[in-house]
């Protein structure tokens, strides 16, 4: 039942999300926003029913996931850290999806894109100050984690790489954070601040931990050298 849920939990929100379509007393509404944040394009309330159809498309990559890795010793080990990942990702898609279509329904004909910005800004922060806050716990896998050849080589390398990734990932999500509140008093800005929160993520959780990874590993292999 457990590699069903978010695919059932999608099809409910499809459902609810098409009632309240129907129920929504207009026929014609935006579906396109520039980058100025005006409508610029517009059609039937119905073609909006493939924004709810993003979360079934992730309830069947996770019931396909999940029925591949179920008997995977790896994926057992690390289940419940996946888990806590797969749940935020899923409640932030909620968020998205229902906050397009609220807006859409009700013919907002100009968002406001600082606060668009700043808002994705700060969900990016938070999912990546979760995902972080696990990476310490993960033990060494083919699917979860920060996966390269120096990691996957050597477990010490995996334990030592995954804590440097811990400690920079929640200071990068934190430091994201700021940045959507700092937005949303900043203006024109946020769009520029919201590159530089995708900057410090690429930095803090592929970077950093990527070329520790490789120090430890060149160190390991020329200790291993040096013994023979």
């Amino acid at each position: 039942m457990k590699k069903f849920i978010y695919l059932i939990l999608s099809l409910i929100n499809t459902a609810v999300a098409a009632l309240y379509m129907a129920l929504t007393p207009v026929d014609i509404v935006p579906t396109h926003y520039g980058v100025r944040g005006e409508a610029d394009a517009f059609s039937s309330k119905w073609t909006l029913i493939f924004i709810p159809c993003i979360l079934i498309v992730f309830g069947v990559v996770h019931t396909v996931y999940c029925i591949i890795t179920e008997n995977n010793a790896d994926y057992k080990a690390n289940e419940k850290y996946v888990d806590r990942f797969v749940c935020f990702l899923f409640i932030m898609l909620l968020i998205l999806v229902w906050g397009s279509l609220i807006t859409a329904l009700n013919q907002v004909l100009k968002i406001n894109d600082t606060l668009f910005f700043s808002f994705t800004i700060i969900l990016l922060g938070i999912l990546i100050t979760i995902m972080s806050n696990v990476f310490s716990k993960l033990k060494q896998n083919n699917s979860f984690g920060i996966r390269t050849k120096a990691t996957l080589t050597s477990e010490f390398i995996w334990k030592k790489t995954h804590r440097i990734a811990a400690y920079s990932g929640v200071l990068g999500g934190l430091l994201i954070i700021v940045l959507g509140v700092i937005g949303i008093f900043a203006g024109s800005i946020s769009s520029i601040l919201f590159v530089i929160s995708l900057i410090i993520l690429f930095v803090t959780v592929g970077l950093i931990p990527t070329i520790y990874a490789h120090v430890l590993y060149n160190k390991e292999k020329k200790n291993i050298h040096n013994m023979e």
